[in-house]
């Protein structure tokens, strides 16, 4: 029997903006978001279901202080409520989480074309699973950033900038740690970190654009499957370094008499070193993608405030690590279609990947033991990979 689970997701958000005197601003934002997924069913195990809940709020305050600095103030608050239960059982956890930031920070407008900013971001997230003691934390991070925007000649935008990244906690990976009756003293999970510095490249040519952009992450964490009595957990390892490379291009073709017609195209490389928990190497890590490409070609139906078109990606390699196992993915390059309308403050969008190609061959290459053992098989199966998605959006 396959059965890939399922999943369903809904959203609801809301925004405000107001200018006050001498040109300050205030913006507001909220967001609801429920979700709720279903595992695979796998012959003698109970199917999971993991239920989310997350509420967020941000407020953020533009103060000009002279013609040429500007003073930013911000808080922002979410809170996660995240229940993972045996499908039609009665054995469930309940992770409650919170995550609150307080930052300021300052822009200085050095010429016309050179902008300096920087600031300083001070945050708290705190995790509670089903009130016991024992399995509650806090952590909490300074994040401070700089950066620098440069238009060296016309059309052109130079930015170039550093911070200490946090990503938000993984409740569903704390919940796997501190679910086992007896945890290792020292595997523990936290949220991601790194310091990361970025630099990117801005050109416009009349109606087409060109932009690249390098962003290194070092000296941080991430998040593998470690070895524990009996199985493995989700564990927070060290990040050597983490490195993407994007290039993407938008051109209309209009010189060649496609009138109305809109082709982008984005291609992405990534290497990392993370610190295996099974062998103590140093890799990729897990289910990183090396190299992607995606192109879009869009018409615009100007008179029905639609638009069409196709969209095509390039095939990837993926590897994924588990203790005792490692699975390469391979996924063919494949051919889609989308569908747009929106006539005046209603959007609607329908999309559909996988209408020609986008087939996986996943190979699982299985150890002794663990992936320190010697290999003890090797499984291969084929699966088609097509999604269907649709929103609705109205502005009010």
């Amino acid at each position: 029997v396959t059965d890939s689970g399922s999943w369903t997701r809904a959203q609801v958000g809301v925004s405000a903006t107001a200018t006050g005197p001498a040109g300050s601003k205030i913006a507001i934002t909220g967001q609801d978001q429920i979700s709720q997924s279903v595992t695979p069913y796998v012959a003698g195990s109970t199917p999971q279901t993991l239920e989310t809940q997350a509420l967020s709020g941000n407020v953020t305050a533009t103060l000009p202080l002279n013609p040429k600095l500007d003073a930013q103030l911000g808080a922002a608050a979410a809170q996660s409520s995240t229940r993972n239960a045996s499908l039609g059982g009665t054995d469930a956890s309940h992770l409650q989480t919170g995550d609150t930031q307080i930052s300021t920070g300052l822009t200085y407008r050095a010429t016309p074309r050179v902008t300096v900013d920087g600031g300083v971001t001070v945050e708290r997230q705190d995790a509670d699973l089903d009130g016991r003691t024992a399995d509650q934390a806090s952590f909490s991070y300074v994040k401070p950033k700089a950066g620098v925007t440069v238009t060296p000649w016309n059309g052109a935008t130079v930015n170039l900038g550093a911070e200490h990244a946090v990503e938000p906690l993984n409740g569903a990976n704390y919940m796997a740690l501190a679910n086992l009756s007896d945890k290792p003293q020292d595997l523990r999970i936290a949220p991601d970190h790194a310091w990361q510095y970025r630099a990117s490249l801005d050109q416009k040519i009349g109606a087409a654009s060109l932009s690249a952009g390098v962003t290194q992450s070092q000296s941080g964490t991430a998040t593998e499957l470690a070895p524990v009595d009996g199985g493995q957990t989700p564990a927070s390892v060290a990040l050597k370094k983490k490195q993407k490379v994007t290039v993407a291009v938008s051109l209309p073709l209009e010189a060649f008499g496609l009138s109305d017609t809109q082709l982008n195209s984005q291609a992405t490389w990534r290497k990392s070193q993370v610190r295996d928990p099974v062998t103590g190497a140093w890799r990729r890590a897990s289910g990183e993608a090396p190299r992607e490409a995606s192109l879009n070609l869009t018409k615009d139906l100007t008179a029905a405030d639609a638009k069409i078109g196709v969209s095509g990606k390039l095939g990837t390699t993926r590897d994924f690590y588990q203790v005792n196992q490692s699975t390469e993915v391979r996924t063919a390059p494949r051919l889609g279609a989308f569908f747009s309308y929106a006539p005046g403050r209603t959007s609607m969008n329908l999309s559909v990947d996988g209408l020609m190609g986008g087939s996986q061959q996943f190979t699982d290459t299985l150890y002794n033991g663990s992936r320190n053992g010697s290999v003890s098989g090797v499984n291969s199966h084929k699966a088609n990979d097509a999604h269907i998605s649709f929103s609705l959006k109205r502005k009010m």
